[in-house]
């Protein structure tokens, strides 16, 4: 079941902050989101999480040896 000709959910609809590519006053076309039936499967979501986590820790790092430096 394909989401194609169906209008997305309005919180997909809102206008993100900043320049909008569209124009000052214009909605981006509601195909401008991809279809549910196209996000990348759970595994390469968990590996994205697991990504962004490690990168997380090492700021946290980063910004402890940094303070330290400061102090």
């Amino acid at each position: 079941m394909g989401s194609k000709g169906r209008i997305p959910p309005s919180h997909l609809c809102r206008l993100l902050p900043g320049p909008n590519p569209f124009g000052p006053s214009i909605r981006p076309p509601y195909g401008a989101y991809p279809p549910f039936d196209m996000l990348p499967p759970p595994q390469v979501m968990e590996q994205k999480l697991d990504a962004q986590h490690v990168e997380m820790q090492r700021l946290v790092v980063e910004n402890q040896r940094l303070a330290a430096t400061e102090a």
